[in-house]
C-alpha cells in the first residue's frame, strides 16, 4: 500500500508490541512526519536533486507518493498534502479501516509519548490539533484551556461553582474579579465558617437562566477570570459579553465592547446590537445604530444579513433624519428587500430586486399587500418613506404594478406629483423642509474621489460639486442650478426630463457630512434664489474641515411654494 511506503523498518519492529489503537495512530502519522524532516540534510537534498522519476501518480487522488520518501524537498504540493494529513483525523488520513474506534484517544497517545512509545510530531502540527480540539471541546475543556497556565503549580481549587449541571473548579483569588460570584462566595463563607477554616472547598450555586447565553460563552467568561490580558476572539465576543454581563465582570465587558466597536460590519452589526440590548449597554447600542444610519443602504442592503434587522430597529432607522441613502427610490428598494426576506426566512442568498418585484406582483391576494393581514404590520415602515420624492415616472409605474399600496394612496401620489409639477415645483411650505426635502447621497472613500453630479427636482436641475483642498483634510462643496443654455445641460438631459424656463427659483437646501467616527457636520438650511443673472449664478462654496475618510455627503433639496 502507498501508506506503508513511508514506514521505516525500525518503526515497524517497535510498533509490533503496541495495542491496535496506538499502532494505527502511529502508522497514520509516521509517513508525513518522516517526509517533513528539514531538507538541510545533505543526503535528502541530493536524493531529491538527482531523482529521475519524481512524483508517482497514485490512483486519481494524486497523493504525495514520491520516488524518494526520505523527504519532500521543494515539492510544494507534497508538503501541503503531508501537513494536511497530520491535521486531519486519523480515519480520514489512512486508507485502512479502524474497527470499532471512530476517534483517537489522545490521553493514551500522550501517555505513550511520555513513556517513549510514541513518535513526536512537529510543534506546528501540535498547535493545529490543539486549536481544532479547543473549537469542538466541551465547556469544561474550554475553561481548563485558560486555567492550565495560570494555576500551574498553584494551590488546588477552593471554590466549586455548581451551575446547570456542571461543576466549575475555581480559585477564590480570581473569583473576586466577578461581582456576582464574589457575592455568592461571601455569603457561602459566612454560612459555612467551619468548612472554610478546615480548608475544604466552598460550594456555591448559580444558574444562567437565559437561553441566549451559551455554555461555551459562559466557559470563556469564567476562563478569562484567569487571563490578565483578556484576549477575546472576534467570533466569540458576543457570547462572552453576554456571559460577562451575567457574572458582572466589568473589565471583561469593557474589553468586549472595545472589540465590538472595532469590528462593526455588515456581518456583525445586528448580532452586536441584539447583545447590547440584552446587556443594556447603551454605548454599544448607539454605536450600532449610528453604523446602520450610515451603512444600511451602501453595505448592509446588498447582503442577506439584512433580514436580521428587527422590526423595531429598522423602524427607528427609517424615521431618523440622519439616515444616509443614495436617493428615495434606493431606500424604497431596501425596505422591499427586507420585507421579502421576512416573508421568506429560509432565504440564504440575497435575491435580485427583479425577483422581489415579481414576488409582489404575483401575490394571489385580491387586495394590495399592505391592506392584507400579512402586510398590514409593515405599513408603518412604508409610511416613514418620502414616496412623493420618487419622481421618475418609470419607477412610480413599477411601484404601482407591485400592488403594495391601495389604489387611493397611489392616486394621491400621482395627484401630488402632477400638482407640484404644474405649480412650478412647489413642494409645500418651508416649514416642511425636514420632513419632505429630497435626499441625495454621495460617498467619498479616498482623497482622489470627487463629486460632480446632477440632481433633478421637478423640471429643475441642480449640480453639486465637491473636491478636496490640496494637502488638507478640507472638503469644498458647492451647489448651482443648470439652465438650458448651459454647456453641461446636454450631458444630463434625456427624453424623460425637461427644463423649467423660469428665470429664477427660490430653493431651500442643506449639506450634511458624516464620518466613520460617528461625527456629523450639518450646514444649513440655506434659502437662496437661483436665477439666470450673473450674480445669482455665482457659486456659493461651503467648506468642511478636519474630515476623516470615508465621507458620507447628503444634499437635502426643497422647493417651497411661492
Amino acid at each position: 500500500m502507498a501508506l506503508a511506503n513511508g514506514f521505516s523498518a525500525a518503526n515497524d519492529r517497535s510498533s509490533s508490541t503496541k495495542t491496535p489503537g496506538l499502532l494505527f495512530t502511529r502508522k497514520s502519522f509516521s509517513p508525513p512526519v518522516t517526509v517533513l524532516r528539514p531538507e538541510t540534510d545533505e543526503g535528502c537534498v541530493s536524493k531529491w536533486a538527482f531523482s529521475k522519476k519524481g512524483r508517482v501518480q497514485v490512483g486519481r487522488s494524486n497523493r504525495w507518493r514520491l520516488d524518494v520518501l526520505d523527504c519532500v524537498g521543494k515539492d510544494l504540493l507534497a508538503t501541503t498534502q503531508a501537513i494536511r494529513s497530520l491535521t486531519k483525523e486519523c480515519e480520514q488520513t489512512a486508507s485502512l479501516k479502524r474497527p470499532q474506534t471512530s476517534q483517537v484517544d489522545h490521553t493514551q497517545i500522550r501517555k505513550a509519548e511520555r513513556e517513549g512509545k510514541e513518535l513526536h510530531l512537529p510543534s506546528l502540527v501540535d498547535q493545529t490539533r490543539k486549536d481544532r480540539d479547543t473549537d469542538c471541546a466541551s465547556p469544561t475543556k474550554l475553561f481548563h484551556s485558560y486555567t492550565y497556565k495560570s494555576v500551574k503549580g498553584y494551590r488546588k481549587p477552593d471554590v466549586f461553582l455548581h451551575c446547570d449541571g456542571i461543576v466549575w473548579e475555581l480559585h477564590s483569588t480570581y473569583v473576586r474579579k466577578s461581582a456576582t460570584l464574589s457575592g455568592l462566595l461571601h455569603h457561602a463563607l459566612i454560612s459555612s465558617r467551619e468548612k472554610s477554616s478546615s480548608g475544604a472547598p466552598i460550594d456555591i450555586h448559580f444558574s444562567i437562566g437565559d437561553e441566549s447565553i451559551s455554555k461555551q460563552g459562559f466557559a470563556h467568561a469564567l476562563g478569562l477570570l484567569y487571563d490578565n490580558e483578556l484576549r477575546v476572539k472576534e467570533d466569540e465576543v458576543a457570547d462572552v459579553l453576554a456571559a460577562a454581563n451575567l457574572i458582572e465582570y466589568s473589565a471583561l465587558e469593557e474589553k468586549c465592547c472595545d472589540v465590538m466597536l472595532r469590528t462593526l460590519s455588515a456581518e456583525t452589526v445586528i448580532t452586536y446590537y441584539n447583545t447590547a440590548v440584552q446587556c443594556e449597554n447603551s454605548v454599544l447600542e448607539r454605536a450600532c445604530e449610528s453604523w446602520l444610519l450610515l451603512n444600511l443602504v451602501p453595505q448592509l442592503a446588498v447582503t442577506v444579513h439584512l433580514k436580521k434587522i428587527p422590526f423595531r430597529l429598522i423602524n427607528k432607522i427609517l424615521l431618523s433624519p440622519h439616515l444616509f441613502t443614495w436617493n428615495e427610490y434606493a431606500l424604497f428598494k431596501v425596505l422591499c428587500n427586507w420585507v421579502y426576506l421576512q416573508l421568506s426566512p429560509d432565504t440564504q442568498v440575497m435575491p435580485a430586486y427583479s425577483l422581489v418585484v415579481a414576488y409582489f406582483q404575483t401575490l394571489p391576494d385580491a387586495f394590495p399587500f399592505l391592506c392584507t393581514a400579512k402586510g398590514h404590520p409593515y405599513a408603518v415602515l412604508f409610511d416613514a418613506l418620502r414616496m412623493e420624492n420618487i419622481t421618475d415616472v418609470r419607477q412610480v409605474v413599477e411601484i404601482q404594478k407591485m400592488r403594495l399600496f391601495s389604489s387611493e394612496k397611489m392616486i394621491d401620489l400621482w395627484q401630488y406629483q402632477y400638482a407640484t409639477l404644474f405649480s412650478g415645483g412647489g413642494m409645500g411650505a418651508s416649514s416642511l423642509f425636514e420632513k419632505r426635502a429630497m435626499r441625495q447621497g454621495f460617498l467619498l472613500e479616498n482623497k482622489l474621489d470627487y463629486i460632480s453630479e446632477t440632481v433633478f427636482v421637478y423640471t429643475f436641475h441642480f449640480k453639486i460639486k465637491a473636491e478636496w483642498v490640496k494637502t488638507e483634510s478640507t472638503l469644498l462643496i458647492a451647489v448651482q442650478r443648470i439652465f438650458p443654455d448651459d454647456s453641461a445641460a446636454t450631458l444630463h438631459v434625456n427624453s424623460k426630463e425637461i427644463f423649467s424656463i423660469r428665470p429664477s427659483r427660490k430653493v431651500v437646501y442643506s449639506l450634511r457630512v458624516q464620518m466613520k467616527e460617528l461625527d456629523s457636520v450639518t450646514k444649513g438650511p440655506f434659502t437662496r434664489l437661483f436665477g439666470a443673472d450673473e450674480q445669482s449664478r455665482r457659486l456659493q462654496v461651503h467648506s468642511f474641515e478636519n474630515l476623516k475618510l470615508p465621507i458620507h455627503v447628503t444634499l437635502n433639496l426643497f422647493l417651497p411654494c411661492d
